[in-house]
């Protein structure tokens, strides 16, 4: 419900008009793998200067009420794009040949089940 009000007092043109280009300059990021990466990297090395315990305190513009009661985490070492890339990276250089017992054990299965009309026996 609240929502739906807050959605009807934006488009009677009662919302701010900074919100409204924040929320314009997110949506430009975003949608935009590149941008989103870039910005991600920035913030990485722009909060080292305000990180503290993992999180940031700093009562200061958009987190001084967040912070007022709480404390806004930090962004991670590695985004979780940058992780996946690197797992992705580690599995490729250690992919194996397939032990040749199981490969003439998965065949002969394969041949079965193409003999049978790949119906299973109950």
């Amino acid at each position: 419900m609240l929502v739906y009000l807050r959605r009807r007092k934006v488009e009677e043109g009662h919302g701010n008009k900074l919100e409204s280009a924040g929320m314009k300059g997110f949506a430009a990021v975003v949608s935009n793998s590149k941008r989103f990466s870039a910005a991600i990297r920035l913030g990485q090395i722009g909060q080292k200067a305000v990180v503290r315990n993992n999180g940031i305190s700093l009562k200061l513009g958009p987190l001084k009420g967040w912070n007022r009661y709480r404390v806004a985490p930090s962004l991670a070492k590695r985004s979780f794009r940058q992780q996946w890339n690197k797992l992705e990276q580690e599995l490729n250089q250690e992919q194996k040949e397939m032990d040749s017992s199981v490969r003439n054990r998965m065949e002969q299965i394969l041949r079965e089940r193409e003999g049978s009309g790949g119906q299973h026996e109950h």
